[in-house]
């Protein structure tokens, strides 16, 4: 069972709780999960993150102890994130040289999903049989499976929704081919069902995802990889839209299965209810809550444990996880209100809204979204949300600021070097000054990235033959001694100089002096969640990769200092990162980077 990693795209809550652990109708995600598997026969369960979350590992314990005749479920945490077929390969003596089942966190289990999967594997033997059903909403559109004529799968496409076009390994595509008609494409449901030769094509290291690397890999060393279409509809935990949806459903169906009543009450044990509250069902309260005088709640709901309506309170359609409180005379409708946190007063009617309240480093910090419409985030109650984002304003302000003003100064200042340059690369090669490559910018509009040219001029006809040689796991190309750089620019990269022409991206508004770098399309399409991360904020000259290993860190390092800037990202943060950069560039000592530490060879910072 794969626990999710981190850069979650879909729930940005998710990124700070596991989905495991998000309740419906009073139980955790988890609980439904064990025990439908428990009814088909499974009897072992490896939940493996890319974090060591105690809480999750808790969670495990407490759930794992409450299902009917016991299952044996044990905790991994990956010591580097390994990408969803990596950490299989990690796991290989927990499966034991047997077929396995891979289940995806977000997903709600009903056994009738597994018996499909499992039938289709065994009427048709492959060495992998993938869950697939017809795509349900336009999200879902940004994903499409390929069967031929024998139901074997023959291509999976991931999109972004920003462009027309996207890349994949077997060639470009319009969107528009089936976003502009009406058709359902298929999509992976999130089921796999896996034989242990599988694990022969899993390196020992490095990054690999099961949909973008590890398929493809399979079909072409010629093992079957078969499609299974399912009759039956998988409900998702993906976006907080499908997350209310779903418990809508299992508050409704908990309710009549225990009460006999699709409009009754499920109690837990110490509840307190005032004589004057009116409460119309389905309707959960978990143990210990305790609902005021005059609060008034109308179904569906779910209150976890030890949740607090104050008097006179309005809770409706709305999600409480536990130690939750809704303060007299407040009004909420359609919301989620996360652990331990307070709906104010001073807000008293809160309507599609997440209440949350998370502590990053110190800081208190609000949980946004882009790809879950209809919803707002605030934090617990008072002027926060307001606060949060007038400062969030003015950062995006003072960075552009930042950003003309040292480009422009730096660009007159170094006019003469860059003519300099501009002579070396002609008297050095034949070929153009400057190379431009289109590259993905912010929500992954399009633009002409420039740097001075390092390498000859038929540089791209010559770049599949090297890729068996290059020096980073994952789908990004880096190679030391490439053989294709000129004398004048391996000089140039040593001291970084051949980036100088991005300064003119900057003042166009196209990158940041610091973020994550400018990559295509096609280099993004292993990690989909990391790149929607990456592409909501402008690529920059530098960043946390750059001053944190450059070209010789691993691919899941580069993944975390991507993530880590954009939950983090601040004026202090830049300068850091722009005071560590110029110190990088006078270094030129072997130093042990992040990669290093973990295991990796030693890294030259340059």
């Amino acid at each position: 069972m794969l626990a999710g990693s981190v850069g979650s795209a879909g729930m940005s809550l998710a990124n700070y709780r596991p989905k495991l652990a998000f309740e419906l109708a009073g139980k955790p995600l988890l609980e439904y999960q064990l025990a439908v598997l428990q009814s088909v026969g499974v009897k072992q369960v490896a939940v493996a993150s890319a974090s060591h979350q105690q809480p999750l590992s808790d969670l495990i314990r407490e759930v794992a102890s409450r299902v009917e005749g016991g299952i044996d479920v044990q905790f991994f945490a990956e010591e580097d994130p390994r990408g969803t077929a990596g950490v299989l390969g990690d796991l290989r003596g927990f499966l034991n040289s047997e077929p396995f089942l891979v289940v995806a966190s977000h997903l709600f289990l009903e056994g009738d999903e597994l018996a499909e999967l499992l039938a289709a594997h065994q009427q048709r033997p492959a060495a992998a049989t993938v869950a697939l059903h017809q795509a349900g909403g336009q999200g879902s559109l940004l994903e499409r499976i390929r069967l031929d004529s024998e139901g074997r799968v023959e291509q999976i496409l991931t999109y972004h929704y920003s462009g027309a076009r996207s890349q994949s390994t077997s060639g470009v595509y319009l969107i528009e081919d089936y976003l502009g008609k009406k058709r359902k494409p298929l999509n992976s449901v999130g089921l796999y069902l896996f034989e242990p030769e599988v694990l022969e094509y899993i390196p020992r290291r490095g990054y690999l995802d099961i949909k973008e690397q590890l398929l493809p890999r399979l079909r072409e060393a010629g093992l079957a990889v078969n499609g299974a279409r399912l009759n039956h509809r998988v409900r998702k935990l993906d976006r907080f839209r499908s997350y209310f949806d779903l418990n809508r459903q299992v508050v409704a169906e908990r309710v009549e299965a225990e009460c006999g009543d699709g409009t009754g009450m499920v109690v837990g044990e110490g509840v307190e209810i005032s004589p004057s509250a009116k409460i119309e069902g389905p309707v959960i309260l978990g143990a210990g809550c305790v609902i005021g005088e005059g609060a008034r709640i109308t179904g569906p709901v779910s209150l976890g444990a030890r949740c607090q309506i104050g008097s006179g309170a309005t809770v409706r359609d709305s999600i409480l996880s536990p130690g939750a409180r809704i303060e007299a005379g407040g009004t909420i409708e359609e919301s989620f209100v996360d652990t331990d946190c307070v709906a104010c007063r001073q807000r008293p009617l809160l309507r599609n809204i997440v209440v949350d309240l998370k502590r990053l480093r110190g800081r208190l910090t609000l949980i946004t979204t882009e790809n879950d419409p209809g919803f707002e985030y605030t934090f617990c109650g008072g002027l926060a949300p307001l606060i949060r984002l007038a400062q969030e304003r003015a950062f995006h302000a003072t960075k552009r600021v930042v950003d003309v003003v040292a480009a422009t100064t730096l660009l007159l200042f170094l006019a003469p070097i860059f003519a300099i340059i501009a002579v070396a690369i002609r008297r050095d090669s034949a070929g153009p000054i400057l190379y431009s490559q289109r590259r993905c910018g912010k929500d992954g509009r399009k633009f002409a990235m420039h740097k001075f040219r390092s390498m000859v001029a038929n540089a791209e006809a010559a770049h599949h033959e090297l890729l068996e040689r290059k020096d980073i796991d994952g789908p990004m190309f880096k190679m030391r001694r490439d053989p294709r750089v000129t004398r004048i620019g391996r000089w140039l990269r040593r001291t970084s100089l051949d980036e100088l022409p991005q300064l003119f991206n900057v003042l166009k508004g196209e990158m940041s002096l610091v973020g994550p770098r400018p990559l295509i399309m096609e280099e993004m399409e292993f990690a989909p969640a990391w790149r929607d991360l990456r592409l909501r904020v402008k690529p920059g000259i530098t960043g946390l990769w750059q001053v944190y290993g450059r070209d010789s860190i691993a691919f899941h390092d580069w993944i975390a200092n991507d993530i880590r800037y954009v939950k983090e990202q601040s004026l202090w943060l830049d300068f850091k990162i722009l005071l560590q950069t110029f110190k990088v560039l006078k270094v030129e000592k072997p130093l042990r980077s992040k990669a290093a530490s973990s295991g990796h060879a030693e890294v030259l910072l340059r």
